[in-house]
């Protein structure tokens, strides 16, 4: 899979590689599959993002209703990059047993393809960015691209 992405939270957006995308949808999933008594839109962000997890070319869209529900996913994101610095480089053979829904794997198993621990948190980082107010501001008529490890790259997409 090599195939790119959008990314949006409110009016702010980047494109990135799906595959990594994938892989940072799935451990933000399983941060919030832990939260306790999560609250409803939290739980219905699970549902939805599980299947971003597993088909990952459509993308990610949030649009939160409130600022509150920005700092309770800016919570969740600090957490799941924790999560996957610890994960560490993703095999093809452990994408293709990590399963987000029964019979779904992350990515789709990324059709045998590992997926490198610094491009997951490359997008983690932005992502979190575009939550809490600090993603930085697009080149003048470009957005951003992310997920190739080599940190933000301007595109025309």
């Amino acid at each position: 899979m090599t195939s790119s992405a959008p990314v949006r939270v409110r009016e702010r957006m980047f494109w990135c590689r799906a595959d990594a995308l994938a892989v940072w949808v799935a451990h933000v999933v399983e941060e919030i599959r832990g939260v306790g008594a999560a609250p409803e839109w939290l739980q219905a962000l699970e549902q939805d993002w599980s299947v971003a997890a597993g088909f990952p070319d459509f993308g990610l869209h949030w649009d939160p209703e409130s600022n509150h529900d920005l700092t309770v996913m800016a919570g969740v994101c600090s957490a799941a990059l924790l999560r996957a610095s610890a994960a560490g480089d993703l095999t093809a053979e452990r994408l293709c047993r990590w399963e987000i829904l029964d019979g779904m794997t992350v990515a789709g198993g990324n059709d045998g393809h590992p997926v490198e621990v610094d491009r997951v948190l490359e997008v983690g980082a932005a992502f979190r960015g575009l939550v809490d107010g600090t993603f930085p501001a697009d080149p003048p008529e470009r957005h951003w691209f992310l997920g190739t490890g080599e940190g933000p790259q301007p595109t025309d997409r």
